[in-house]
């Protein structure tokens, strides 16, 4: 998949970080012991949703159920967003795992509280 690249974390339990990006997001998969951090920068919108799906896949192909996606540098959210975060959200519990959200803020903190969906994803650390 083009846009991908291998970094080598430290050597002390080093995170395999994956970068995928597109017009406007980019996603940064780190794995840590027990589970993976999936963090977003930029705009999760129609044109880019399919990027989580595409960092999330391989993570529950390798039995990785435990993720935390961090929004913390997510500028804009629309729904197009809200439901690929659903959509992971689902796929993470049919494989008997939990998804959890961090850095909740703007446009997405909104959509989450108006749509009702705020427990949906519980914070994460």
């Amino acid at each position: 998949m083009s846009g991908r690249t291998l970094n080598n974390g430290s050597a002390c339990s080093p995170p395999r970080a994956v970068r995928h990006a597109r017009a406007g997001l980019t996603v940064r998969v780190d794995d840590r012991a027990g589970y993976s951090v999936v963090r977003l920068s930029g705009e999760l919108d129609l044109l880019t949703r399919p990027l989580l799906g595409e960092a999330c896949a391989p993570l529950l192909a390798r039995g990785k159920t435990r993720i935390v996606i961090d929004v913390a540098e997510l500028a804009f959210c629309d729904c197009s967003g809200l439901n690929a975060l659903i959509d992971q959200q689902h796929a993470v519990r049919r494989h008997g795992g939990a998804l959890l959200l961090t850095g909740v803020h703007g446009t997405l903190a909104r959509l989450l509280s108006i749509t009702g969906t705020a427990d949906t994803f519980p914070e994460g650390p």
